[in-house]
């Protein structure tokens, strides 16, 4: 499974959202 690694480029998007 890949989740982890989506779940990092989602945190890092947020991160640059906020």
């Amino acid at each position: 499974r890949r989740v982890i690694l989506i779940w990092r480029l989602l945190s890092d998007s947020i991160v640059v959202g906020l």
